[in-house]
């Protein structure tokens, strides 16, 4: 009896922490042997300016964003704009955008407003 309960007992140990690892080890896989990974990936972002003219915007809202980085920023690149009322959105570059060069971003209407835009740092 005394055999089966340290069986029985080193069973179960060995499943808790065969568990445990399981749950905390990222890159792990599951059951069908895929690769799991649940962590996110943060990507860093290089502050660009972004200016808005001051006034009401009833149509739409329009901030202007320059590339104040040292870097031409390559056509297809995306730049991510949000703004004080809690708009936002992204513009995919038309054609290359060289350091001083400014863009329109397109908004909903909106009061005045402040903006801050980024664009992913794998340029630099």
């Amino acid at each position: 009896m005394k055999i089966k309960a340290m069986v029985l007992a080193t069973v179960l140990m060995l499943g808790s922490v065969i568990t445990g690892a399981a749950l905390v080890l990222p890159n792990t896989t599951d059951a069908a042997g895929v690769m799991n990974n649940n962590s996110r990936i943060r990507v860093r972002m290089a502050a660009l300016q972004c200016t808005n003219d001051g006034s009401q915007q009833d149509v739409a809202k329009t901030p202007f964003i320059t590339n104040s980085t040292s870097k031409t920023l390559p056509k297809g690149h995306k730049i991510y704009w949000k703004s004080s009322d809690g708009d936002s959105g992204v513009i995919q570059l038309d054609a290359a955008l060289a350091p001083g060069k400014t863009v329109e971003g397109l908004g909903h209407p909106g009061q005045s407003y402040t903006c801050t835009a980024s664009t992913p740092m794998s340029l630099f």
